[in-house]
């Protein structure tokens, strides 16, 4: 009889963690954008959270007003940000025409050099130069589209401030309620787990960001002494996709030698040249500088890691998938030590 309850509590036990499941996966797709909303807050929130600490450990700093602060600042950052980027990129969607026509006559150039008629190679042509014509166009398309949506969803982005805020203020206290949902011989154990989780993913997340910012920016100035086309656009590409490992660095730079490769020849090998150089300096100097304390991850876990991020999100699913599984890792590792 003791058999069979047990048996009929671990089927119970199952059926309603299946069933829990599903219903979080069905609130997850059918509040998407709230999630959203929250995650994003969470993570802009764990940028800061460094900063915040720093300024709340002088005893005339308010926690509050340390808060309200930050997000200020942030907040006209990001205003200041997006009324400049869409300024030069008004300014740059003027010169698309002449970039387009620019790489219309390269073509055209290596066809004549070529010298061969053949409709093979004259189809590879022009299947390039209507690749190139897309592709540029479409760069600053989607930016502009990613714009307009922004514009749409202002309410939404109006109120990540003020979870930040909570986020920052309240986050103990969230977590320690959270917590209560636990039985209380496993809250210590969770407690010390997610304390190391909140130690490293912090340190990644914030190291990650201002690496890409630093490579941002050092690009941007390359393009624009160079004399590259799109420099502002290119350089925020290269620090976005700095945030990939491995991949993210040789992608990120294909854009920009295409460009500077419409211009001349002599563009796009010193584009080249100085985006190489950028790469060593943040790959030898700057990362191991500003992440020194990191956890590692094995390169074969890494890639293995990206290859299913790409597939489940793409380029969003690359750049969290590697942060995941630092903190799957530090799961494990903590079980591992703290139980056996």
């Amino acid at each position: 009889m003791k058999i069979q309850n047990k048996r009929l509590k671990s089927f119970l036990c199952i059926v309603i963690a299946v069933l829990s499941f599903i219903t979080v996966i069905f609130l997850l797709f059918k509040f998407r954008s709230i999630f959203n909303i929250i995650i994003i807050s969470f993570i802009c929130a764990y940028f800061v959270k460094p900063l915040y600490r720093k300024m709340t450990s002088f005893k005339k700093i308010n926690k509050r007003i340390a808060a309200i602060i930050i997000i200020l600042i942030i907040s006209v950052f990001f205003i200041l940000t997006i009324y400049f980027t869409i300024n030069t990129l008004y300014k740059e969607w003027s010169n698309i025409g002449s970039v387009l026509d620019d790489a219309d006559k390269m073509l055209d150039m290596i066809k004549m050099k070529l010298g061969i008629n053949n409709e093979f190679i004259d189809t590879a042509i022009n299947n390039l130069q209507e690749q190139i014509n897309y592709s540029v166009s479409r760069i600053v398309r989607v930016d502009f589209e990613k714009y307009i949506e922004i514009g749409e969803n202002i309410l939404g982005i109006a109120i990540i401030p003020l979870l930040m805020y909570y986020f920052l203020i309240d986050g103990n206290n969230i977590f320690a309620r959270i917590l209560n949902l636990f039985r209380p011989e496993y809250r210590q154990l969770i407690n010390k787990i997610s304390f190391n989780i909140d130690c490293i993913l912090e340190k990644y997340i914030f190291s990650q960001f201002m690496l890409s910012m630093i490579v941002s920016i050092l690009t941007f100035l390359v393009l624009f002494i160079i004399g590259v086309p799109l420099p502002m656009l290119l350089g925020a590409l290269n620090g976005l996709f700095n945030l990939v490992p491995y991949f993210g660095p040789v992608i990120g730079a294909i854009p920009a030698i295409v460009v500077a490769l419409i211009k001349s020849k002599s563009a796009a090998l010193w584009t080249a040249i100085c985006i190489f150089i950028i790469q060593q300096i943040e790959g030898n100097i700057l990362s191991p500088l500003i992440t020194a304390y990191s956890v590692k991850i094995h390169p074969i876990t890494v890639i293995i890691l990206l290859l299913i991020g790409e597939k489940i999100g793409g380029i969003a699913g690359m750049i969290l998938a590697v942060p995941l599984g630092v903190v799957v890792k530090q799961i494990l590792d903590d079980i591992n030590y703290y139980l056996y």
